[in-house]
């Protein structure tokens, strides 16, 4: 087990100067989602977001569907609206002010990143510089939990 990673909704700061920023998930209907659709099913990826007792779900948007999360950190880096993506492909760009997280209070998900390799008694040398590798790429400060 490497660790966890969270999904998160971003946008950049001049969409959001531009569409406001939206205080809770009912204000998402107002805005451009950028949504992701998996290649297998067909079917758009649900947004994590948490139900408030007495409010209906929000109606999304959906200008743009793309089977690959690459594409949408493409566009939503063009200003063209809100998405929905891992915090660790999206962290650096939230730390320069380049995107802005939010609804951040209400969002749930906590997702695991594995590393899988056939079982054998020790891991070769090349495996054990690769796992260390990976480890240090997505936790570059020692910073799993």
């Amino acid at each position: 087990h490497l660790g966890y990673y969270q999904l998160v909704l971003v946008g950049t700061p001049g969409y959001f100067v531009q569409h406001g920023t939206p205080q809770q998930p009912q204000d998402l209907s107002n805005h451009a989602c950028l949504r992701h659709k998996f290649c297998t099913t067909g079917k758009l990826e649900n947004w994590p977001l948490r139900h408030i007792s007495g409010a209906a779900e929000p109606t999304l948007r959906t200008p743009l569907v793309s089977t690959t999360i690459e594409s949408l950190k493409h566009v939503v880096h063009e200003g063209l609206g809100i998405a929905c993506l891992p915090d660790y492909m999206v962290n650096e760009a939230v730390r320069e002010g380049r995107l802005q997280r939010v609804l951040d209070d209400y969002l749930e998900h906590r997702g695991s990143f594995w590393l899988l390799w056939p079982s054998s008694r020790h891991a070769s040398a090349k495996l054990r510089v690769f796992i260390d590798h990976m480890y240090a790429g997505l936790f570059p400060v020692g910073n799993a939990v």
